[in-house]
């Protein structure tokens, strides 16, 4: 796999290991420390993927965030949050903005390049031609188009929202693990018990109102779409 990567991180030393380690694996990395100038690169350098850091002493990385999904150029990219900090709410804040996932600080390397090349290969089967559509309890997807109906209104989704949508809708009555979700989204299984499923799922159900119920916990197991609820 190759490709272009953008990495937004002040922390220069830290990061070059990192780089160092994607170039091995044939991609193309370009790092920028100044927060100021992050937008003016993201436009110039137009990278398939984005890793941002949250903590800049200027400006906050969400920010940043901001100005990529509201740049018709560059919203469709996809964004993997950075942060050290140990409050949850910047996560959580990131993930409700639409980012593909988050990685806490410190990182292992090898587990950032495996997270990111699983987004990289959601995206790029993602934007394969699609007309299969789906049809379950009331709700209707379209995959091709990459739209939601219900009651005949369409629902914003955010990408993860989407993808993980489509996984469970697509079968079933079938239960996921949480690691099953990320392997099967992302392309890998965290050395950890991992939630950003779960705030993905949270916010899901919200949007979905009442077809919401269908997606069920399964204490200790997982999820699953269960269409047919009495």
């Amino acid at each position: 796999m190759s490709g272009k990567i953008l990495i937004i991180d002040r922390d220069i030393e830290n990061t070059k290991s990192l780089i160092d380690c994607f170039e091995e694996e044939h991609f193309t990395v370009k790092l920028v420390d100044n927060s100021q100038q992050a937008m003016n690169h993201v436009l110039s350098y137009q990278p398939e993927i984005i890793l941002l850091d949250i903590e800049f002493p200027d400006t906050s990385g969400l920010d940043i965030f901001r100005a990529i999904l509201l740049d018709k150029q560059t919203e469709s990219i996809p964004t993997i949050i950075l942060t050290a900090k140990a409050e949850p709410i910047d996560r959580v804040v990131g993930l409700e903005l639409g980012a593909e996932d988050y990685i806490a600080k410190p990182f292992d390397t090898r587990e950032v390049i495996l997270r990111t090349k699983g987004v990289l290969r959601r995206r790029r089967k993602r934007d394969q031609p699609s007309d299969q559509r789906i049809k379950l309890h009331g709700i209707e997807i379209d995959i091709g188009k990459r739209e939601v109906n219900l009651a005949n209104s369409n629902i914003s989704l955010t990408n993860p929202e989407f993808e993980l949508l489509v996984y469970l809708a697509k079968s079933p009555g079938r239960v996921f693990s949480r690691n099953d979700l990320m392997y099967r989204l992302w392309g890998y299984r965290p050395a950890y018990q991992s939630r950003s499923i779960d705030s993905h799922l949270s916010r899901l159900k919200k949007k979905l109102g009442r077809i919401g119920q269908c997606i069920q916990t399964v204490r200790g197991v997982g999820y699953r779409f269960q269409p047919d609820l009495s």
